[in-house]
């Protein structure tokens, strides 16, 4: 594996292994493990990272689309929620994909994570940066409209 080991980034319940945790560095467990996404079973296999598996048993059936992502932590368009279960995550490619505090949350990013034990997962509504920038832009346009127009009162015309 890589020369930086998996480090602990939450305290065990009772002594024994957490129910939820994501470690950070470079582990995996040593045999196939259960992953439950949204309720559906998948089995991840060692060596591969847990969007490989999504992509192979999860994406693009039961009329679910293909996965559109960059599979590098760019992107965020794998980001699960950590359920339930133990994962070693690489550190993301952007910190804007995946902040600390999320991280901290049970947030993780599939393309970089491989799973310790069985684990329970649910996807993370995404945010699409593009159409917010693109609303916030027209909504200014909006305003800057109106706002030109103001001050000026059109005259009342008295038909009498």
């Amino acid at each position: 594996m890589s020369a930086e080991p998996a480090r602990r980034e939450d305290a065990p319940e009772s002594g024994g292994e957490p129910r939820r945790g994501i470690l950070i560095g470079e582990a995996e467990a040593e045999r196939p493990v259960r992953v439950s996404v949204e309720g559906e079973e998948l089995v991840w296999h060692p060596g591969e990272s847990l969007v490989a598996t999504l992509m192979a048993q999860y994406f693009g059936r039961r009329g679910r689309g293909a996965f559109m992502g960059c599979r590098e932590g760019g992107c965020g368009a794998c980001k699960l929620e950590l359920l339930e279960g133990v994962v070693a995550m690489r550190p993301n490619y952007s910190k804007d994909v995946l902040e600390d505090e999320e991280r901290e949350s049970g947030r993780f990013l599939a393309c970089r994570a491989r799973p310790i034990t069985d684990i329970s997962v649910r996807f993370v509504p995404r945010r699409n940066v593009f159409f917010e920038l693109y609303g916030r832009r027209l909504r200014e346009k909006e305003r800057a409209a109106v706002g030109e127009g103001s001050g000026t009162q059109p005259e009342e015309v008295s038909h009498g």
